[in-house]
């Protein structure tokens, strides 16, 4: 038996320690692979089990690809398998429970069953739904090229820092990976085990397979091709590929940005049209198509707070899929304030969420029922002017009373109690959301503006550090003059840390950074700044002017990165602008006009009616009669679906508009949405009140 010389005997422990630890976290890594994790997977592998479907070539090779490039524990078949379940499981009862109605109808004996309206609203959004659980593969697919799309700048960014210094693709990788996270990072990880298991024969053969997948991405292909090549160089054109790399995939962005914000136009017109012209139009005119049709509010319900939000959804999806790939989101998972995931700091405890926002939601839908159930007057007296009808029980009809609430004048409340009820319970539901939102993105959407602008900051002082340790200075002198240049900086303090930790305590170059108890880093939690100064302390291992000439050039990457950032977000904010004036101001005022409209609208019809009754007909021959028995549909109900619907909107554009800055970061789509529910629900209720308040007597004195 071989045994290992003692000189090498810890060497080797600790060679056998790291291969033993990654081979456990890649049998980890492996062993979740074949376990459903999501709701979809499991689904789709119950189906499997029912349902045995085999497609044909072309569905097949389409998406298998769309399922491994997701990473899903699923078969092209098993989809198929759940699609088709779905839709049985779904119209085979719907069609056996309208063909019981009609049979009941036809022998006049009550059965269960359905109409053929309520049929076909559930026919068609069963194959809606049936479609985009097909389709689901290739969502989940484009949204995963969008997560590791935006973190292909940065492992550009870390190869061709690592590679500056060091010119080897194996460290190059493991670097980039171990200073990301995300899935890109995962990307990384997987690559280096294929080429320790013999997947691929290196590193290069790995990235350039790896880079072929992405068709899409020419920018990022491109750059890699060109790190590889660069180790095929000699000094200065091996720089020269490295520094053409940065460039292309910076390049890259900013087309895409370009090109993204052109193709935004058709879209967000679609979006405009069915968010907006089209609710009005539809608003306006069903309180008359009510009377006359005799229906009630549940079409309106079906239409406006289901399927027409669905219909947004999935058109804001497709949108934001094509999305290009733009920057990594700032980590700030190593930030010592940070709280725990669904919790916000109350002081220094910390406190869950979700049960406070779902305190005030509960709280404001009660008052409003409370508020409502005031206004309700059982059974009808004749002198009420309300006619809008709710059936409490065989022998006994209650009413909206529209002559109590607040602002009575002339016999008339301008906002009922059942219309205030309607608003009350609007607060609760966009109140409760906005605050779950807002308490957990507000800390921690500070900490990530604190470093980012951090990180702004970094390539200045980066640029001042590589100047002063280019004259030869040592690097404790160095780091003094560059502080002098850093006035004003808060990245200032990070350096002066690291000239104390130097000067006082005696610390490396690098310990002054990374040491735990005292090192600058520790008070500075940045992956991208603890990224480069790792790379910066390797590259002084070989001299000062060395660490300067690393310095300079990674400010200059720096630099480049962040003007080209300025670039894309300028572009995507001439769509957001109007999107943000849509959320906050067209949208919610429209609806309150909207719902005032209506409401008037309803009212006199109500009056109408009761008019037509006391003529009996006379002099009324020619004109069909208005009849109150024929509007089945109340103010209260009328506003709480308008409401139901704003809510939707308001949640939906904020889902755009934070897709389209920010892609996946989950704080800037918090935040955002939280105010834009709070601002925009405060329009909606402010307009509603204050055009009832204008146009209710004017419509009762005319009447």
């Amino acid at each position: 038996m071989h045994k290992v010389p003692p000189e090498d005997r810890a060497v080797h422990e600790r060679v056998h320690e790291l291969v033993s630890r990654e081979y456990k976290e890649f049998q980890e890594e492996e062993s979740l692979r074949h376990i459903p994790l999501t709701i979809y997977e499991k689904a789709c592998s119950f189906a499997g089990r029912i349902f045995k479907i085999d497609l044909d070539p072309k569905s097949h090779k389409r998406l298998n690809e769309a399922i491994e490039f997701a990473h899903l524990r699923i078969t092209p078949g098993q989809v198929a398998s759940l699609t088709l379940l779905f839709t049985f499981a779904v119209c085979i009862p719907t069609f056996l429970l309208l063909v019981l109605g009609n049979i009941g109808a036809l022998i006049g004996v009550p059965l269960p069953g359905v109409d053929i309206n309520l049929s076909m609203f559930i026919f068609l959004t069963t194959v809606a739904v049936a479609y985009y659980f097909y389709m689901y593969p290739s969502h989940l697919r484009k949204r995963y090229e969008m997560a590791v799309g935006s973190d292909m700048v940065s492992a550009i960014l870390y190869i061709v820092i690592y590679m500056r210094n060091i010119p080897s693709l194996e460290g190059a990788a493991e670097f980039a990976a171990r200073n990301m996270t995300g899935p890109m990072a995962a990307e990384l990880r997987k690559l280096m085990w294929d080429v320790r298991v013999g997947n691929y024969l290196s590193m290069e053969d790995a990235l350039l397979s790896y880079a072929g997948r992405w068709k899409n991405n020419r920018e990022f292909a491109q750059s890699i091709e060109l790190i590889v090549s660069s180790l095929k160089q000699t000094q200065p054109r091996s720089t020269t590929l490295l520094d053409e790399a940065i460039r292309v995939i910076l390049d890259g962005n900013r087309e895409s940005a370009a090109a993204y914000v052109r193709n935004l136009k058709m879209p967000l017109t679609v979006i405009h049209a069915m968010g907006l012209i089209l609710p009005v139009m539809g608003l306006v005119l069903f309180p008359i198509i009510a009377i006359f049709l005799a229906v009630d509010a549940v079409p309106l319900l079906l239409l406006y707070d289901i399927l027409l939000p669905l219909a947004l959804f999935f058109t804001i999806s497709r949108a934001l899929e094509s999305r290009p790939a733009t920057y990594s989101k700032i980590d700030i998972s190593l930030h010592p304030n940070l709280p725990p995931p669904g919790k916000f700091f109350m002081g220094k405890k910390a406190v869950k969420a979700l049960p406070i926002g779902a305190a005030f939601l509960i709280i404001f839908i009660l008052l409003g029922i409370v508020s409502y159930s005031v206004g309700i007057t059982c059974p009808v007296p004749s002198t009420t002017l309300a006619k809008a009808t709710i059936r409490c029980s065989a022998n006994q009809v209650c009413c909206e009373d529209e002559t109590r609430g607040l602002f009575e004048s002339s016999g008339r409340a301008m906002v009922s109690w059942p219309v205030l009820g309607a608003l009350l319970a609007t607060i609760g539901l966009a109140g409760g959301p906005a605050l779950y939102y807002l308490l957990l993105s507000s800390r921690r959407s500070k900490l990530r503006d604190a470093v980012r602008k951090i990180e702004n900051e970094f390539q200045e002082a980066l640029f001042q550090m590589g100047t002063a340790l280019g004259g030869g200075a040592p690097i404790e002198t160095s780091i003094l003059d560059a502080l002098k240049r850093m006035e004003g900086m808060k990245i200032k303090d990070m350096f002066q840390r690291v000239a104390v930790n130097m000067q006082r305590f005696s610390m490396t170059f690098e310990n002054a950074f990374f040491d735990k108890e005292q090192g600058a880093l520790r008070f500075y939690p940045s992956l991208l700044i603890r990224s480069i100064v790792r790379a910066i302390v390797e590259a002084s291992r070989k001299g000062v002017r060395n660490a300067s000439n690393a310095m300079l050039s990674i400010s200059q990457y720096l630099r480049g990165l962040h003007a080209t950032q300025l670039q894309v977000e300028e572009s995507l904010s001439d769509v957001t602008g109007s999107l943000r004036f849509q959320a906050y101001a067209l949208t919610p005022l429209i609806s309150g006009v909207v719902a005032t409209m209506a409401v008037l609208i309803i009212r006199i019809l109500q009056e109408l009616s009761a008019k037509t009754e006391e003529l009996g007909g006379a002099g009324m021959a020619g004109i069909s009669p208005i009849s109150g028995e024929n509007l089945h549909i109340s103010p209260f109900q009328f506003i709480i679906v308008v409401s139901i619907f704003l809510v939707e909107s308001l949640f939906l554009l904020s889902y755009l508009m934070s897709g389209i800055e920010t892609g996946e970061d989950s704080i800037s789509r918090g935040e955002l949405t939280g105010w834009v529910l709070i601002i925009g629900t405060i329009a909606y209720i402010a307009s509603t009140v204050l055009t009832l308040s204008i146009f209710t007597p004017l419509a009762t004195s005319t009447i």
